[in-house]
């Protein structure tokens, strides 16, 4: 049990070193919207989320996904420096031993300064001309 868990660690570590450029990591948040979501987020849309994903296949709606009137399924995609990783928590995330499906969580620090690089609504990639340069947080 032992050796597997030090597998899986480094596993993991490896995993995720692999998607960091010059300190930077892309992740993928994939959230279920209403009709209007995007006009909301560029008048007082402030908060997006801790949790994410460095692999955006692996990126799952897990905000909204039971409220009938958010069926429309919003990816977005952000660039943040890895210092606003909460590594302890993302590796214990992905620390799963189970042979089922691998984690691929980002978790970051509450209030994370986040700019959107792309908005896609039903695979569409949508215009953020509005927002290009706004600061979120997660």
């Amino acid at each position: 049990m032992k050796y597997e868990a030090e597998y899986k660690f480094d596993e993991v570590i490896n995993m995720i070193s692999d998607q960091i450029k010059n300190d930077n990591i892309e992740i993928f948040r994939i959230i279920t919207v209403g009709k209007n979501w995007i006009k909301h987020l560029e008048k007082q849309g402030n908060h997006l989320g801790i949790y994410w994903s460095f692999d955006e296949d692996a990126a799952e709606p897990h905000w909204g996904y039971n409220n009938s009137k958010k069926q429309i399924k919003a990816l977005i995609k952000s660039l943040i420096d890895q210092k606003y990783v909460d590594w302890v928590r993302t590796i214990r995330a992905n620390l799963t031993l189970s042979t089922g499906e691998e984690e691929k969580e980002i978790t970051l620090f509450k209030s994370t300064p986040l700019k959107i690089s792309s908005i896609s609504i039903n695979d569409e990639e949508q215009d953020i001309s509005k927002i290009k340069n706004k600061i979120f947080k997660a």
